[in-house]
């Protein structure tokens, strides 16, 4: 007797989603952010759409003008931006959500001018980080 060992995702298809490393490429009219959106990244071969748990960087190669347009709630593993010659504004009416870091590192500036909530904390390493539009501030910001 023979036995054999099938494993599920090779019987239906894996329709799990595996987190992808992508590099933010925008497309320079609208630059949306969003589940699903529009292919504005590149994951190394190809443009696709962000997924949650998508590690995401934002560097110098990407577009940065219109603003980055976020839409709903973004729930990155980690999101990078590591711009030393460009400068990046999340703006739209969604926000950084549930366990999501972010960090910056690069002498871009990076203006958070949306309400996040996201929890996985936030690391500076170099250049500006600025919260809100720079004129109004709303809500606060806290130390753990």
């Amino acid at each position: 007797m023979t036995a054999a060992i099938i494993q599920c995702g090779q019987c239906f298809g894996d329709s799990a989603h595996h987190p992808q490393n992508l590099v933010w490429q925008g497309d320079g009219i609208a630059n949306v952010w969003t589940n699903g959106g529009p292919a504005n990244w590149n994951n190394g071969t190809n443009l696709v759409p962000f997924a949650s748990g998508d590690t995401v960087t934002f560097d110098d190669t990407g577009s940065n003008l219109p603003a980055i347009n976020l839409g709903g709630a973004i729930a990155a593993g980690t999101v990078y931006v590591l711009a030393d010659n460009q400068s990046y504004t999340f703006g739209g009416s969604g926000f950084l959500s549930g366990g999501t870091a972010l960090y910056k590192t690069g002498g871009g500036q990076l203006t958070l001018d949306t309400t996040n909530t996201f929890a996985g904390g936030t690391t500076i390493n170099e250049g500006v980080v600025q919260v809100g539009d720079g004129v109004l501030c709303n809500g606060g910001l806290s130390e753990m």
